[in-house]
């Protein structure tokens, strides 16, 4: 969609122009509609979830950060979850959720700051992992901390990759190009060379993008 640059700047600089297009609008209600019809799958796009379901079993080990409808999605599926989360309000939501359905015990709900999200990871053993779900606060520091922690063929998800990698997403905060003034593009460039030998699949649902990369 074509605009007049006096109106292109009245847009919040988060939105791109192809937010304003009728696709976009079609794109937010099908989004909406899906999660409307698929409450307990997590809030990623549709094709992310099938290869999600695809990939897991009742014996995989999932680590996320931020806890959410995922958290128990893979307290539901899965042997053990690791979450990360920093809001007081959603840890105390997910945590009162997770005892209504008797999962409190396959699940390992940590409400800790920011600054030291990537660090809860330390103690993992390396390749012990089969599924790493990047949805949080200081995502760049989150995925370098974890990539080493996959097995073999292990998935790495990362939500809303259209924020940090360059793109042609119409979605919100969609890069066009690296974005040399935020301090993380450093990181973001590093884990794009490293994911470059893992198999990918970048999925969109026209208003955010989620990215699946299995260690190779």
């Amino acid at each position: 969609m074509h605009l007049p640059p006096a109106l292109r700047k009245c847009l919040p600089a988060a939105w791109s122009p192809e937010c304003w297009s009728r696709q976009y609008a079609r794109d937010r209600i099908r989004a909406w509609r899906y999660r409307r019809k698929h409450p307990d799958l997590p809030w990623l796009t549709a094709d992310a979830n099938a290869l999600l379901i695809e990939h897991l079993s009742p014996e995989s080990r999932v680590l996320e950060f931020g806890c959410g409808g995922s958290t128990l999605f893979f307290a539901r599926n899965c042997r053990e979850v690791i979450s990360i989360e920093h809001d007081p309000a959603w840890h105390r939501r997910v945590t009162r959720q997770l005892a209504q359905e008797n999962l409190t015990a396959k699940v390992d709900l940590r409400l800790l700051p920011p600054s030291s999200h990537a660090e809860a990871a330390a103690p993992i053993p390396a390749k012990s992992l089969d599924l790493v779900l990047v949805d949080g606060v200081r995502r760049a520091d989150c995925v370098l901390a974890c990539m080493d922690k996959l097995k073999p063929r292990g998935l790495l998800v990362i939500d809303n990759i259209n924020r940090h990698m360059p793109n042609d997403s119409p979605g919100p905060d969609s890069l066009r190009a690296w974005n040399k003034r935020d301090p993380a593009h450093i990181q973001w460039q590093n884990i794009h060379q490293q994911l470059a030998a893992w198999e990918q699949i970048w999925t969109s649902n026209g208003v955010t993008d989620t990215l699946l990369a299995w260690k190779t």
